[in-house]
């Protein structure tokens, strides 16, 4: 009987032994799958952690472009500004030459078929001022032209004397020695 008990207690200190062993495995695996698991997570994290600052390198570029296109809208508002300022200045500049040229050809056409003489008014052309050119070479070459206009009167003028003494026979009209 002393040795059913002490093959009954080693069987049970077996059996023990045999839990613990198997727990002790669960352990184990439990213990290996879970720093699987923690490298799994890490490499996640870094993965993520990378596409993060990939994703804000280009948020960075985005914001700088843009600023850019602000800056260019601006600009490109800006221009669009001083163009139009520019085309209504060209614009009254050129009225007032039309004006002063139907100014200038009025008497010419007002006189009889064989009257040629032209008598030119007294030309004042309506300048603006450096203040109001500053910044706009069109215009600051549109006024340099405007100031050329006396110049072409005065040619005009000599071409049609010539084509009135051509057509008198190369006699000036009486009624202009008078």
């Amino acid at each position: 009987m002393l040795l059913n008990e002490q093959a009954q207690q080693l069987e049970e200190l077996n059996n023990k032994l045999e839990l613990q062993s198997s727990e002790e495995a669960d352990k184990t695996q439990v213990l290996s799958e879970s720093v699987k698991s923690l490298f799994e997570a890490t490499m996640e994290l870094r993965r993520r952690d990378r596409f993060l600052r990939q994703q804000n390198r280009l948020l960075t570029q985005l914001e700088q472009d843009k600023r850019r296109l602000n800056e260019s809208i601006r600009d490109a508002e800006s221009a669009l500004c001083t163009a139009a300022k520019d085309k209504a200045l060209i614009i009254s500049h050129m009225k007032a030459v039309e004006d002063t040229l139907h100014k200038a050809l009025l008497p010419c056409t007002a006189a009889a078929t064989n009257d040629f003489t032209l008598e030119l008014p007294k030309l004042h052309l309506e300048t603006f001022s450096e203040e109001g050119l500053k910044g706009r070479p069109e215009a600051a070459h549109f006024r340099l032209d405007l100031k050329n206009i006396p110049f072409f009167v005065s040619f005009f003028a000599t071409e049609n004397k010539k084509l009135e003494l051509a057509l008198n026979g190369g006699e000036p009209k009486a009624s202009k020695l008078l």
